[in-house]
């Protein structure tokens, strides 16, 4: 498909494997199409069949792109690094999830 000029076409094959490599190449070819809400789904599966940082980081960019707040504060929380436990809480509180921001401060005072 891609030879044929046929990206989008492509992506979409390749977004309904549950291969990480073939998810990876969906989630390339959409970004080359700046199609980011089909990115992030690739992405999100790539995730759950092998989470590691470098993805983790591009889902929350990419939902964060996408004003998708409370999906970046979600993925934010799967660190341990305070400034991004605070920026989920930022995150929570703009999207009025008050619970959550609160659970997420938690974490952050020491006990």
């Amino acid at each position: 498909y891609i030879k044929l000029g046929q990206s989008l076409l492509a992506a979409d094959r390749l977004s309904a494997s549950e291969d990480a490599g073939e998810l990876l190449q969906a989630a390339n070819l959409y970004s080359e199409l700046q199609e980011e809400a089909k990115e992030v789904k690739c992405c999100r599966a790539i995730l759950e069949i092998d989470e590691n940082d470098p993805m983790l980081e591009r889902c929350i960019r990419l939902h964060q792109r996408l004003g998708e707040w409370r999906s970046a504060a979600q993925l934010l929380e799967k660190t341990d690094a305070a400034h991004q436990l605070a920026t989920a809480v930022a995150y929570y509180e703009q999207v009025k999830c008050f619970e959550e921001a609160g659970r997420v401060c938690e974490r952050l005072t020491p006990k």
